[in-house]
């Protein structure tokens, strides 16, 4: 029982379903200092020397040092080190866990595909039915053929199949329908409208509108298809004066297919591939699927398309960004059918912003724009980088090599990836399609998108070609910045994107502005009569240990503090045989025996905890505000002998006194106050939705892949190896040195400074934004943040400093105050994050 006069100190305790909270306090004799936090993270983790590490760990003395001069000092590794520290340090070099594909990574792999083809599907129209090879397009609504109404000559005609509706038993004309369409390549096709009878793989649909094509421009008569099937949403349909129902629209309102969804996937090696209708094919050769809201407001298969990742950088275009999904060549079919080869006039091509143009060729040598031959081209045999393209939050690659789309002479290849001129949005096209497997659900919200239309494209200097709205064809300038620069967009391309909601799974979510908050301790009564100690939680150990009556001190040492005694506890068992030894990253080291005793967390009392009796303390420990520590971590890190004990949690977990095997993290950013809840999550958190990620748990930390950082506009992408380590019980951040020396290195006037100790910047310096990876999400730390505290002559010691020959990044409460963290202890632990508002 926690006294009464406890509560006007700490507050008052709150409890949850199946659980509880306990409040956090900061330690009132905590002061912010970067130098003396920087070397406790040396040493609790053991870290190497290298140019950007002021301090090393020195593995002969096993003690931190100092060298003045940043030359790299040849330390033995670091698994072969003895000794107790908070993070073993035994485990801190091993291999980076492999990580599963399918686990929800945001780079998904593609193989190697090269020169595929367009692709174009059978459909059978009439009674009797005569079966039409067409393009099925996602960035159109109208399902138009070619007709006996069509006047063309026997050679236009060869190769082709005709509906004749006037032939079919089932057909109706449509009084008064005509429509028109144009696509992006100048292409256009007119004609009136029958209804009748159609087929698509085995689904039958009746009344179906059919556009009769009774003109084609000389676009189609080059063309191997006979017609095209749009898939996009019904309202860009062309028909007149009353627009018609797609073939996917009447499958789900006639009932034909048991979900509202198609998928697409063309296949890479033999130029085939195929469409379902009403269900996905649980058997395709896949990562999981990603999803994604449908912005449908033009019609189109439009995600939004925040990230472009070229070579080892993702650059962040902003959550305004979209892309038109577009496929001109697919193929139908509840029971998957399967496609057949054909030339069409799709979009092959992917369109992109003229800074991602410029920020793509410019990496590859001797690539530039030819006017004579209508965009970028580069030599052939050039190193190209890689690409990813995303889909909300998440990208997907393809190979570099299809970067080369096509031959354009003298050893120069036309590039895949072009200029989309004044247009707002991406084209994904099919050089993206190929690798990847899509889903489309026209359901009530409409998810994922692939494909697009044509569009009628404003000129810039990066677009060679150009549609003229006044004559409303397509021109070809020789020189762009004297091109014409209407935009002409069809059905409101330029219209401005959605408003994402912050909680819709966006990668990058915004933080609030905090300064100043220190470290945090919480209440736990421990014995019978009880008394309340105030102890550090701390994810990144396992002891639990307190300051006790077996410690010799003197009066003034322990002022301000708690002390157990468990000769005055009823409850209190020796555990004969037992002690324990440990020592911190700051240099403290802690000793003494154990005991077993009744522990009371909140309104959960634990029976025969083990208790780690402090005997022996340094003299860091005098200088603390709290009376012990409580870890946290995974019970292998305890390092009481010749028997590791068991943590509170776990036995809060064992002995069924929580509902579920979780504790939560909250380090409130604004009066210095926070709370640990144990048992539930707390779900009136102001903040984003939870975001989880599979922890790797082989070191007995809470770890977690941590492959990206955000420095400013940029997105900095270090690999899915690279680890981070969650710990309540560090206040920096620590990262590897590439990135360190990109942070400071846009920070005027940053240097490292050995004398004091790491890097330091002027205080009112422009600092760029920040923001830190829990596997494929980014969570925002405010640039102010960066500047942790004081370091004279108007300068700040940096929050974020290098993590030295370490593997794993540190994310200490410079990182945590800014978001709400759920540690999920069951039988695959976890870790949940959620973005602070």
């Amino acid at each position: 029982m926690i006294p009464r006069d406890f509560y006007p100190v700490h507050g008052v305790i709150h409890y949850g379903p199946g659980g509880f909270s306990v409040h956090a306090d900061r330690n009132t004799k905590y002061r912010p200092n970067g130098p003396s936090d920087y070397a406790k993270c040396i040493r609790k983790y053991r870290i190497g020397a290298t140019d950007h590490t002021p301090f090393f760990f020195d593995q002969h003395r096993a003690c931190v040092c100092h060298h003045k001069r940043p030359e790299k000092t040849n330390l033995l590794q670091l698994s072969n080190i003895p000794g107790n520290v908070r993070i073993p340090s035994s485990s801190i070099e091993q291999d980076p866990v492999n990580l599963d594909p399918d686990d929800g990574m945001t780079v998904v792999r593609a193989n190697d595909i090269q020169n595929d083809t367009e692709y174009a599907c059978p459909v059978t129209i009439g009674t009797p039915g005569v079966t039409l090879t067409l393009d099925f397009d996602t960035g159109s609504s109208d399902f138009w053929v070619w007709s006996s109404e069509f006047r063309a000559s026997r050679a236009q005609l060869e190769g082709h199949q005709i509906y004749n509706p006037n032939k079919s038993r089932t057909a109706e004309s449509l009084p008064g329908a005509a429509w028109k369409i144009g696509y992006g390549d100048g292409s256009h096709a007119s004609g009136n409208v029958v209804m009748d009878t159609i087929t698509i793989g085995d689904i039958t649909i009746k009344r179906q509108a059919i556009e009769v094509a009774q003109q084609l421009s000389d676009e189609f008569l080059r063309g191997g298809s006979d017609g095209l099937l749009g898939l996009a949403f019904p309202k860009l349909n062309t028909v007149q004066p009353h627009q018609q129902k797609t073939p996917m629209q009447n499958m789900v309102e006639q009932g034909l297919v048991k979900d509202p969804i198609f998928t697409v996937k063309l296949d890479k090696h033999d130029s085939r591939g195929f469409y379902t209708f009403g269900y996905i094919n649980e058997n395709v050769h896949a990562s999981k699927l990603y999803w994604q809201k449908v912005i449908t407001d033009n019609g189109w298969w439009e995600v939004v398309s925040p990230y472009v990742r070229i070579g080892s950088k993702i650059y962040n275009r902003g959550h305004s960004n979209t892309a038109i999904i577009v496929s001109s060549v697919f193929q139908p079919n509840f029971c998957a059918v399967e496609f057949v080869t054909g030339k069409d006039t799709g979009t092959t091509l992917i369109l992109m912003d003229d800074k991602t143009i410029e920020r793509l060729y410019s990496q590859i040598p001797g690539a530039r724009l030819d006017q004579t031959m209508g965009g970028y081209i580069f030599p052939t045999k050039s190193r190209i980088p890689e690409l990813a393209f995303c889909v909300g939050r998440w990208l997907f690659t393809v190979p570099s090599s299809d970067l080369a789309f096509s031959d354009a002479g003298h050893g120069m290849s036309y590039g895949a990836i072009q200029s989309r001129g004044q247009n707002k949005q991406d084209i994904l096209g099919d050089v993206f399609l190929k690798h990847v497997y899509a889903v489309f659900d026209q359901g009530n919200n409409p998810r994922y998108a692939k494909c697009i239309k044509k569009y009628k494209i404003g000129a810039t200097i990066h677009t060679p070609f150009f549609f003229d709205e006044v004559m409303a064809c397509v021109w070809h300038h020789k020189h762009p910045r004297e091109a014409n620069t209407h935009s002409g967009i069809l059905g409101n391309l330029a219209a401005r994107p959605a408003d994402l909601d912050s909680n819709d799974r966006m990668t990058v979510v915004q933080a609030e502005d905090i300064h100043h908050d220190a470290e945090y301790a919480c209440p736990v009564t421990i014995g019978s009569p009880g008394v309340t100690l105030t102890l550090d939680f701390d994810t990144g150990s396992s002891d639990f240990w307190v300051w006790s009556s077996e410690f010799r001190a003197r009066r003034a040492q322990l002022e301000g503090h708690q002390i157990y005694n468990p000769h005055k506890s009823q409850t209190a068992e020796r555990l004969p045989g037992a002690s324990w030894n440990i020592s911190y990253g700051d240099g403290s080291s802690a000793s003494g025996d154990v005991v077993l005793d009744m522990v009371t967390i909140g309104n959960i009392t634990l029976k025969r905890q083990a208790v780690e009796v402090a005997q022996h303390l340094s003299d860091e420990f005098m200088k603390g505000g709290s009376d012990g520590l409580l870890g946290l971590a995974f019970p292998k890190l305890n390092t009481v002998k010749p028997y590791q004990q068991k943590t509170p949690m776990q036995h809060m977990v064992e002995q069924g006194l929580i509902k579920k095997p979780v504790f939560t993290v909250k380090l409130d950013k604004h009066d210095s106050r926070g709370f640990y809840t144990f048992g539930y999550i707390d779900e009136h958190i102001n903040a984003s939705e939870l975001y989880w990620r599979e922890a790797i748990i082989d070191n007995g930390w809470w770890e977690v892949t941590s492959p990206y950082v955000k420095i400013g506009s940029e997105i900095y992408d270090r690999g899915h190896s690279n680890t981070a380590i969650i710990d309540t019980g560090t206040t920096l951040i620590l990262m590897d040195d590439q990135t360190i020396k990109r942070l400071y290195s846009q920070i005027s006037g940053a240097k490292l400074d050995h004398s004091i100790g790491g890097y330091i910047f002027p205080t009112d310096a422009h600092l760029p934004k920040l923001a830190f990876s829990i596997g494929k999400w980014l969570f925002t730390v405010p640039s102010e943040d960066l500047a942790f505290s004081d370091a004279g002559n108007g300068m700040s010691y940096g929050a974020i400093q290098s993590r030295g020959q370490n593997k794993q990044d540190i994310l200490g409460d410079v990182f945590l105050k800014h978001v709400y963290v759920v540690f999920d202890q069951g039988a695959n632990p976890r870790v949940g994050v959620a973005q602070r508002r």
